[in-house]
Formats: C-alpha cells, sequence, structure tokens
C-alpha cells in the first residue's frame, strides 16, 4: 500500500500522522514537507527509508516504532532540529542500536 500523490500538496503541514495505514515504502516526494515538525510513521510495514527524509531540516521527532526496520539512514544525523526517534518494535540487533547511539548522539533514541 502506498500514500496517494494529492499528500504532496500538504507539504506546508508541521505534523504528519502516517500511523497505522500498512505502508511498506515512502515516496521520494516526502521531503518537499520542509516546514514538518513531527512525522508519525509508526505500526506500518516499513523496511527501510528513503534519503528524502534527510531533507526534513524543521524534523524534530520522528516515531518509527512497531516497523520492520533494522537501519536508519545515517543522513538522518545530519538534521539539525533533530530531538527523538522512537524504535522500539523493530528488527534493530543489539550491536546495531549500540552503533546507532553512538552515531546518533545528540538525538534520543528509543528502542
Amino acid at each position: 500500500m502506498g500514500l496517494p500523490e494529492t499528500l504532496e500538496q500538504l507539504n506546508q503541514r508541521k505534523v504528519l500522522l502516517l500511523h497505522y495505514n500498512k505502508l511498506a515504502t515512502l515516496p521520494i516526494f516526502l521531503g518537499a514537507f520542509r516546514q514538518l515538525e513531527e512525522l508519525t510513521l509508526c505500526f506500518n510495514h516499513l523496511t527501510n527509508l528513503p534519503a528524502s527524509i534527510a531533507q526534513l531540516n524543521s524534523l524534530r521527532v520522528l516515531h518509527l516504532h512497531h516497523n520492520q526496520l533494522s537501519q536508519l539512514p545515517l543522513e538522518l544525523n545530519s538534521l539539525p532540529q533533530l530531538e527523538k526517534i522512537t524504535l522500539w518494535g523493530n528488527a534493530f540487533s543489539l550491536k546495531n542500536q549500540a552503533l546507532l547511539s553512538e552515531v546518533f548522539d545528540r538525538v534520543a533514541l528509543v528502542f
């Protein structure tokens, strides 16, 4: 299941709630949501995130819990406002959790 292209017209939103949508992928146009401060993608079927998510320079909180993620794009660490990422209920190994916690040292990662 995917997102409708008409969603791109809402790119001025500060909060976007896309939880419980059975999403397996995210569209590239998500990077156009430059004003977005909070993105909720929990309880979907995501296995990875598009590189365009690193364009969300206003993003402060990213909810990714209960997906099928085992890694994060390291580009997320360059988001200047990012404070918190929720990750519990994903497929992160303890080794990956430790590595990500080290890399994302200024962001609260909640496993």
